[in-house]
């Protein structure tokens, strides 16, 4: 719809909104903003997706998936959390910094930043986001050997999984990788648990979004778990077929967990795996 500031502005706002909105990002209150969205038949996602600060989310979240920690950190110093007007943005900047803190090794900051999250009241509860921190503490759970509270908050991640399981063509392509590590997540909880096959089920899942989206983030992650579901099954043929195919996703796309995850799989077997980068 072709519309002048001013007649955008009609009855709503002043042109100054306008202009500062479609010049600056400057966004108004929510009613003004409700009212201009109606006006111009835009949904909230139309108006995040061209919202800076949810811009500026985007960029971080390609930082953290990237695995440059640092530059996450240097980004959210830079966040001013007054420009975010949306429930869900600020949901995602608790995520991010839980998420940096967690991968980046500092579990306490991580800890602290999922309970920010779920502190949220459950009206305002964006489920994804919800989920995520949920991932993001069961991980904390396991390595402090508490696989019963981690238990707990992966069934939050199920009761969210299941609920998308009929519609996973609705799933957006911002926020697949977020589903990738959910299910990878579940999936190395199985094996902790001694279920292989229900680990296999969860990896499934995982290796089917990335075919979907054509996408090898996180691939080689997910392969050493295949590797590891293998061993557990004596399928000795097919978890060194497994490690071969993630050595050579790490020798093009290098990845410090990658690295771990190939050197720890290493030492439990007899192949020689090389991560000197």
């Amino acid at each position: 719809m072709q519309l002048s500031q001013m007649q955008l502005a009609d009855g709503i706002a002043s042109q100054g909104t306008i202009s500062s909105l479609e010049c600056f990002g400057a966004l108004p209150c929510m009613r003004i903003l409700e009212e201009i969205m109606n006006r111009l038949h835009l949904s909230l996602e139309d108006v995040m997706s061209i919202n800076p600060a949810s811009s500026a989310l985007n960029n971080l979240q390609k930082e953290l998936d990237n695995e440059h920690y640092r530059r996450v950190f240097d980004g959210l110093e830079k966040v001013n959390k007054n420009d975010f007007v949306f429930p869900k943005d600020k949901q995602r900047l608790l995520y991010l910094k839980a998420s940096a803190y967690f991968h980046s090794g500092q579990i306490e900051d991580a800890s602290f930043w999922c309970d920010q999250l779920m502190q949220i009241p459950d009206k305002d509860k964006d489920p994804l986001y919800h989920a995520l921190v949920h991932t993001i503490k069961a991980q904390i759970w396991q390595q402090k050997n508490d696989l019963y509270k981690a238990s707990v908050c992966f069934q939050n991640v199920e009761e969210f999984l299941l609920s998308k399981n009929d519609r996973n063509n609705e799933l957006a392509s911002s926020s697949m990788h977020g589903y990738v590590r959910m299910y990878q997540a579940l999936a190395e909880h199985a094996l902790m648990n001694q279920n292989p096959e229900k680990a296999q089920k969860y990896l499934r899942r995982a290796f089917k979004i990335l075919h979907a989206e054509h996408s090898s983030l996180h691939l080689g992650e997910l392969l050493i778990i295949d590797a590891e579901i293998a061993g557990e099954r004596m399928l000795d043929k097919e978890k060194t077929a497994s490690i071969i195919a993630a050595q050579r996703l790490y020798e093009i796309m290098p990845s410090p967990k990658l690295g771990r995850m190939l050197q720890n799989v290493s030492s439990k077997s007899r192949l020689f795996v090389s991560t000197n980068k």
